[in-house]
């Protein structure tokens, strides 16, 4: 039995040991060392130690350490990578640029990461050295400091380390104290002690670290606690009462008291540095900031309805309670557009080309701006006194009908557009509401050496005589593209001038004393020039004259449009006939 408990004995002993010889790694007690560091320029570098230590801060050896670094331009090597009997690994590390590294340990072999960090500040220059005459310190700068202060605020500034040059000393490391000139040090509360590391640069901002209790003018100095001749100082303000309440004035400078078109606004206006801000529309919170340094502040809402809206803006404390409010401006939101009710047109029915046409609109509220586009020309509607805007215009001197498109604004800007209101018709019927000439019919063509010779029935006239006939021609029955007007109401007229061998199509219309012309081609002739007269056979659609007597309606309306080329035509048309004509009388008194 003795020799069982002893057994047993020995083997608890062998796995306790076991279990214990195993030494863990405290990430939070290893350190590395220094903490802080300058190296003054790229030839130089840092030497950083990690010390290994267990919980009990005993050292741990043999260990394999890595030195990590925040940035990727640095240099690292190991002078002793496994930790020696005091738990000690030494590395060199240097940068390749300005700026502060920090710089962390991998415990490899227990895959532990330590907690402390290391920050290495590097610069490029030897005259960044503490100690050297552009890099030495003569004086601290209070900087950024809160111009108005009144009891009971915390105020923010910063302190700068400066040269005897007024340059930043970026290295500086010093501890500096605050205090008091005068007795007077019951309402001031002064920031702790500071020691400047390697990362403030030789600047640091002190947030919210000095209150003030009572107002008055109080001198603050700084002082590093080492060398009692670099100091600076500084006189606070700190206003009164009557002052500080001027601080909880809010005014507004937008947006000032109209109708707007858009439905989003911008608040703006100025307050006390600082301040807890809502801004109202109609007794309701719609937004909440906080006034900038200067006391500026700007809100933009959300977009508001239609109609009227009482705007302001209020400075509220901690609980949303209203301290101070800013004057109230009334608003109205219009965003709606127009709208166009009626237009008129006088005479109301068809007109003739060219004549004088009244167009009048009515709208559903007073409108800016009135524009009419009708084939491409615009034209301004003007506001009469019997509530309709008007403008007279001449008809477009082509047959058709022709939509009246609107754009209109009104004072606010809000636009619309207002597309076939009505229809303009042009050329159908005259100003007497009478018929146009009727269709010329029977045309007949009579082939000739580069001309060709038409005959037609006369047209029937409307209330308006015939006044002459208008020829067009072409190479295609749907593309006569030239025109030529004759002298008088006579049913006979050649077109010379053409080219033998080559199909003309022909179709005749008429024109009566005021300007109407026949609504259609009642046909389209055909004729080819030859020097034998005897013309080619035609397509039973030419032979029969259906072929194009569609096409008046897309063909310009006066002869004149139809280019240069039908002068000469017409003076060798206007000779033709004269002599066709007198040829005619000579055989006929022959016979």
């Amino acid at each position: 039995m003795k020799i069982k408990i002893i057994v047993i004995s020995v083997l608890l002993l062998l796995f306790t040991g076991q279990a214990y010889g195993y030494v863990q790694i405290s990430p939070l007690k290893s350190t590395l060392s220094p903490k802080n560091q300058v190296v003054n320029s790229y030839d130089e570098k840092a030497l950083i130690s990690v010390q290994l230590l267990d919980e009990d801060k005993q050292p741990v050896s043999g260990h394999k350490v890595k030195l990590i670094a925040s940035s990727e331009d640095v240099n690292i090597r190991a002078i002793a990578a496994t930790s020696d009997e005091a738990g000690k690994a030494l590395f060199e590390a240097g940068s390749y640029k300005k700026g502060v590294v920090t710089y962390a340990a991998y415990d490899i072999t227990a895959d532990v990461l330590l907690s402390q960090r290391a920050k290495v500040a590097y610069f490029d220059s030897i005259s960044f050295a503490k100690g050297s005459p552009a890099g030495k310190i003569s004086k601290l700068e209070f900087d950024d400091v809160d111009e108005n202060i009144k009891p009971g605020d915390s105020v923010t500034f910063t302190l700068i380390a400066k040269d005897d040059n007024d340059e930043n000393v970026v290295n500086y490391n010093g501890k500096v104290d605050f205090s008091i000139k005068g007795n007077d040090v019951d309402p001031v509360e002064l920031p702790e002690d500071y020691t400047f590391t390697v990362e403030d640069q030789g600047e640091h901002t002190f947030s919210l670290a000095l209150t003030f209790t009572k107002s008055g003018l109080y001198e603050v100095t700084a002082t590093d606690s080492e060398d009692f001749e670099v100091q600076g100082s500084y006189v606070f303000d700190v206003k009164d009462g009557s002052n500080a309440a001027l601080d909880n004035d809010i005014t507004l400078s937008n947006p000032i008291a109209g109708t707007y078109s858009n439905n989003v606004v911008v608040v703006r206006g100025k307050a006390g540095a600082g301040n807890r801000l809502k801004v109202f529309d109609n007794e309701i919170a719609i937004g909440s900031m906080q006034a900038d340094a200067d006391g500026n502040f700007t809100f933009t809402t959300a977009a508001l309805d239609e109609g009227a809206h009482k705007i302001y803006a209020a400075s509220v404390d901690e609980t949303g309670t209203i301290i101070s409010p800013s004057k109230t401006v009334d608003i109205t939101v219009d965003t709606v557009v127009p709208e166009i009710t009626k237009v008129e047109l006088e005479p109301a029915g068809p007109v003739d080309p060219n004549s004088s046409v009244k167009i009048k609109l009515y709208a559903s509220e007073e409108l800016a701006k009135v524009q009419l586009n009708l084939g491409g020309n615009v034209y301004d509607l003007l506001k009469t006194n019997q509530g309709f805007y008007s403008a007279n215009i001449a008809a477009p001197i082509e047959f058709g009908d022709y939509p009246l498109n609107f754009s209109v604004e009104d004072a606010l800007g809000n636009k619309a557009s207002f597309e076939n209101q009505a229809t303009l018709k042009v050329g159908v019927f005259n100003g007497s509401g009478k018929a146009v000439p009727g269709d010329v019919k029977n045309v007949r063509v009579v082939s000739g050496n580069g001309k060709i010779t038409l005959q037609w029935d006369p047209a029937v006239p409307a209330v308006n005589p015939i006044e002459n006939y208008r020829i067009y021609y072409g190479t295609a029955p749907n593309s006569l593209t030239n025109a030529v007007d004759t002298f008088s109401n006579a049913t006979t007229w050649y077109v010379s001038g053409l080219n033998n061998g080559i199909p003309y199509y022909f179709g005749v219309a008429a024109v009566d004393t005021r300007g109407n012309i026949s609504a259609n081609f009642q046909q389209i002739a055909s004729g080819t020039p030859t020097s034998s007269g005897v013309a080619a056979a035609l397509p039973p659609d030419i032979v029969h004259g259906s072929a194009g007597k569609d096409a008046l309606k897309d063909l310009p309306r006066d002869a004149s449009e139809s280019g240069p080329e039908i002068w000469w035509l017409l003076i060798l048309s206007l000779f033709g006939g004269v002599f066709y004509g007198k040829m005619r009388s000579w055989i006929k008194s022959r016979l």
